[in-house]
C-alpha cells in the first residue's frame, strides 16, 4: 500500500509538470512578444535553420557580450524558422515581412516597434550604440546613475 501512495505521488507531480511543461509550449512567438513588451527589448536572431553559419556567428557574439545584454534589458529569442509552427511561420511573415530568408536579425523596442533590421550579423556593440541612443534607454541610465 506504501508503495502504491508513492507511485500515485510520483504520477501526480509527473503530471503536473508535464502540464505546466505543455502550457509553457504552447505560448506562440506573438504572445511571447506581446508579454515581452515594455518590460524588455528584444534581439530576434533569425535563419531558416540554426546550423547557418551567420546564425552561429550572432550567437557566439552576443553570447561573449552578457553584461551589455543584462544591463540593456534584452531578451534575445533564436529561432529557426523551418522549426516554426504553423502559426508562428504566419506571424513572423506577416509581422516582420520574413520569407524563408537565410538570416536576419530584427532589434524590438520595448514599446514593440522595430527599431533595427540587418541581414547579416551585427556586432554586439553597433546593437548596443542604437539602444543607447534611444530615450527610454537615456532615461533608464540616468535612474541608474542617481
Amino acid at each position: 500500500m506504501f508503495t502504491t501512495y508513492i507511485i500515485g505521488i510520483v504520477l501526480v507531480i509527473s503530471g503536473t509538470l508535464l502540464c505546466q511543461f505543455q502550457i509553457n509550449q504552447s505560448s506562440s512567438l506573438e504572445e511571447r512578444l506581446q508579454s515581452l513588451k515594455w518590460q524588455k527589448r528584444v534581439i530576434l536572431v533569425m535563419a531558416s535553420s540554426s546550423y547557418e553559419s551567420e546564425f552561429l556567428a550572432q550567437k557566439s557574439n552576443l553570447e561573449t557580450k552578457k553584461v551589455g545584454v543584462e544591463d540593456r534589458d534584452l531578451e534575445i529569442l533564436y529561432i529557426s524558422i523551418n522549426n516554426l509552427n504553423y502559426m508562428d511561420k504566419t506571424f513572423i511573415r506577416k509581422k516582420f515581412e520574413i520569407h524563408d530568408q537565410n538570416f536576419c536579425i530584427i532589434l524590438i523596442g520595448k514599446d514593440g516597434g522595430e527599431k533595427r533590421r540587418s541581414d547579416e550579423p551585427l556586432k554586439a556593440d553597433d546593437l548596443f550604440q542604437t539602444i543607447d541612443a534611444m530615450p527610454m534607454r537615456q532615461q533608464e541610465a540616468k535612474g541608474k546613475n542617481k
